[in-house]
């Protein structure tokens, strides 16, 4: 845990302020908020709130972790510490871990910032949440989008050609979520993909949470974030295996 939380606190030092990550969390959340309150500025109610501002949270929340996900080993192996990282006592997935746990925490950042861009630009009503609900949410959230996040960058880091596919699973993720709108409109062969990713529960736990609902109504959808983030860690658990197989026979650890 001492691990986990060390690596947490230095990826915080190292990559807070940097300007990819203030676009991400900053920029996106604002526009994607304006963006949104505009296009439904005439049809304004609690539930259209709620997607406007867990959306556009989460758009920022995705893109960050995504991209913290693409680059875990491969900033490690730029700077030059990857063959320290291999040589210690620590799982790596441990130590990865720590960092995408810090990325998820920043991350949490976006929905502020969307708080901010809806409630500045148009006249949003006002919706009071559930604070316990909402604090339960938080947590099962950091959990979910964590779990995701490591087989994520276990799969990133074992070819560099994937790193190209950055761009590419933003928006998918965004849509099969549900982000910014339901995922009824969408056809429904595409129901399973959005059931099995962690990020959809997660945003549905926090527009349930953001809307006033009590924590027993929530506890089903937390339990579904917990189940999943469970298969996510057993999947995690192999492809890190395999990192660090395909390290040690090619000797890979330095570009």
């Amino acid at each position: 845990m001492n691990s986990f939380l060390i690596s947490a606190e230095v990826y915080i030092k190292q990559y807070a302020l940097t300007a990819g990550g203030g676009i991400t969390i900053l920029v996106l959340p604002f526009l994607f908020a304006l963006l949104m309150a505009s296009l439904l500025q005439h049809r304004i109610d609690p539930q259209n709130v709620s997607f406007i501002l867990v959306g556009a949270g989460m758009v920022g929340m995705w893109t960050r972790m995504l991209g913290g996900s693409t680059n875990a080993l491969w900033n490690e192996r730029m700077m030059g510490t990857l063959q320290v990282l291999l040589a210690s006592p620590t799982p790596l997935q441990t130590i990865v871990a720590g960092g995408l746990f810090a990325q998820v925490l920043m991350g949490l950042t976006a929905f502020l910032v969307a708080y901010m861009g809806a409630f500045t630009t148009i006249p949003l009503p006002l919706i009071t949440p559930n604070f316990p609900a909402l604090a339960l949410s938080i947590i099962t959230a950091v959990v979910g989008m964590l779990a995701i996040a490591l087989p994520l960058g276990a799969i990133m880091s074992l070819s560099e050609s994937m790193i190209q596919w950055f761009d590419g699973l933003i928006y998918p993720v965004v849509i099969l979520g549900g982000f910014l709108f339901p995922i009824i409109l969408l056809p429904p062969w595409t129901t399973p993909l959005s059931y099995a990713l962690t990020p959809y529960w997660v945003a549905l736990l926090l527009r349930e949470a953001v809307s006033g609902a009590e924590i027993s109504a929530i506890w089903p959808i937390c339990g579904v974030v917990l189940l999943l983030s469970l298969g996510y860690a057993a999947v995690s658990r192999w492809l890190f295996r395999r990192v660090l197989y395909r390290l040690r026979m090619t000797g890979s650890v330095s570009l």
